[in-house]
């Protein structure tokens, strides 16, 4: 399965939304955002996502830590050779 197909029919848009005048991306791009930090600030960071409101761009973690991208996200696509191998739905956080 290529990655596009496993996103949906929209694909990815960011640029074409910027282009359309829209303002915003449909997609904000987080590459290892918490990689350069020490344990302590990254967990006070996993617990400081706010509410994107409405004006909201979907974000997309790009990450090799497994845990954080099971507690993080609600979707994980876990790539190979640049294929989705797997595709999971972690269950929400109780």
């Amino acid at each position: 399965m290529r990655l596009r197909s496993a996103l949906g029919p929209a694909g990815l848009r960011g640029q074409g939304a910027r282009r359309g005048g829209t303002g915003r991306p449909a997609l904000l791009l987080l590459d290892e955002p918490f990689g350069a930090l020490d344990a302590l600030t990254r967990a006070s960071m996993h617990t400081r996502r706010k509410p994107a409101g409405r004006h909201r761009s979907d974000p997309l973690l790009v990450t090799h830590d497994l845990h954080e991208a099971l507690k993080l996200a609600d979707r994980v696509l876990l790539l190979r050779g640049g294929e989705v191998a797997e595709d999971l739905r972690p269950a929400p956080p109780a």
